[in-house]
């Protein structure tokens, strides 16, 4: 999954992202998640959703 710059304040809820070279790059702002299952990352951390 690619969150592209200025794509922000994504919510990522329980989602299964695996087997792929990187699973998540998160390059936009403000985007959270909850209950996912994710492999390989690059770009910002994703922070928990409240």
């Amino acid at each position: 999954m690619d969150i592209s710059a200025g794509s922000d304040d994504n919510r990522l809820i329980d989602n299964t992202i695996t087997d792929n070279p990187t699973d998540l790059i998160n390059e936009g702002a403000g985007n959270c998640g909850s209950g996912n299952t994710i492999g390989t990352r690059a770009g910002n951390p994703l922070t928990p959703c409240g």
